[in-house]
């Protein structure tokens, strides 16, 4: 096994170790027993058939939007506007759902292809605004979420409202506009087959294609790109494109595979799925095979704390501090692993040659 690889496991085990430990400690000072606390998130999120088929169902989405930010953060783009891709994703994909009247297979198709090119314009507006007037893509991301939100809130309290429900949200989309369910009674869709065909595609952008490696080069060293003649406004917009659209199918899935219709924000379509997903990728390492096991395990830190709530009483927002701390102790796994192989390269520095000098000059100092 190469040695990078040990040293990530190790700093992964370390990272989840670290994590659980303040996790408890938090528990217990809310009067919750620690064990019973983690026993009831695992039991809630695997433990029975209801909980794994909602862990899968919110990991789609992840999926979806952790596969988004990896492609910009491979980039060395901070892409933190998912929360808003999704949205704008959503948007695209209630348009065609209303608007077009098709088979199945071709309306889903559609609503999916909508989703991306809503989505991707949202990412590439923040990418165009970085070349061309400087911007810095983490506030341009950031602040697109609330437009994409607003501009959500808009169409369901106006001009897409179906008047004749309760609630504010668009009409239901016609059967042919709806995912299939894989398993009658759970939420769980064949959305699923989507994000994993996308992973797929991602992984063989990155491993075989020459874009994926134009995106490496910029992302590992943009002035060395630069100079090997990449053209890094144009290879931006592209990245930015890409990230954002991906992102977007996460709110395709979720309208056409959960809720059946847009609703707006006083009944969410996304828990908050854009952000967590930041958190995924990061855990992932930018892996995109790892990226589908850390979607897989933020779907049941989720479920999980939607069980341990009902259990215990203890809000199921209370499980974000957990989240949060993932994602610092995956940033602060970084400074670990840096530590660990700056020691072990330090040893090595010390070659045959130079501890044969040193026996020399202790000879000649004996002498």
């Amino acid at each position: 096994m190469k040695q990078e690889t040990i040293i990530n496991m190790i700093s992964l085990f370390v990272v989840i170790v670290a994590v659980l430990l303040i996790s408890a400690a938090i528990f217990a000072i809310a009067n919750v027993n620690p064990i019973e606390a983690f026993g009831h998130m695992v039991r809630g999120a695997l433990g029975r058939s209801e909980g794994l088929s909602e862990t899968v169902a919110r990991a789609i989405p992840l999926l979806f939007a952790a596969l988004g930010i990896l492609v910009a953060f491979k980039g060395g783009l901070w892409n933190v506007g998912a929360e808003g891709q999704f949205y704008m994703g959503a948007v695209g994909a209630t348009y065609v759902a209303l608007n077009m009247s098709l088979p199945q297979p071709l309306h889903i198709i559609a609503m999916m292809l909508f989703a991306f090119i809503f989505a991707a314009m949202w990412g590439g507006l923040a990418g165009f605004l970085k070349i061309k007037f400087g911007a810095n893509e983490i506030l341009t991301t950031l602040m697109l979420n609330y437009v994409a939100i607003w501009f959500t809130h808009y169409l369901c309290f106006g001009p897409w409202r179906d008047v004749s429900r309760v609630i504010t949200a668009t009409a239901w989309f016609p059967e042919t506009a709806r995912l299939s369910r894989l398993v009658t009674g759970y939420r769980v869709h064949t959305g699923i087959f989507w994000a994993l065909g996308v992973t797929i595609l991602i992984y063989l952008l990155f491993k075989y294609t020459r874009l994926g490696q134009t995106i490496k080069v910029m992302g590992c060293n943009q002035n060395a790109a630069r100079y090997s003649g990449i053209n890094i406004g144009k290879t931006i917009i592209i990245t930015m494109l890409i990230s954002g659209g991906i992102a977007g199918l996460a709110g395709a899935a979720e309208v056409s595979g959960i809720y059946y219709c847009l609703r707006n924000g006083s009944y969410p379509i996304s828990p908050g799925y854009g952000f967590y997903a930041i958190g995924a990728a990061l855990l992932a390492n930018l892996s995109v095979i790892g990226t589908v096991f850390a979607a897989f395990l933020f779907g049941a830190l989720l479920t999980g704390a939607a069980y341990l709530k009902t259990m215990t009483g203890l809000h199921a927002h209370s499980v974000n501090f957990m989240v949060g701390l993932l994602i610092l102790a995956v940033l602060a796994r970084n400074v670990f692993v840096k530590m660990i192989t700056k020691a072990i390269y330090s040893k090595k520095a010390v070659t045959p040659d130079k501890k044969l000098s040193d026996n020399r000059i202790k000879d000649d100092n004996k002498g």
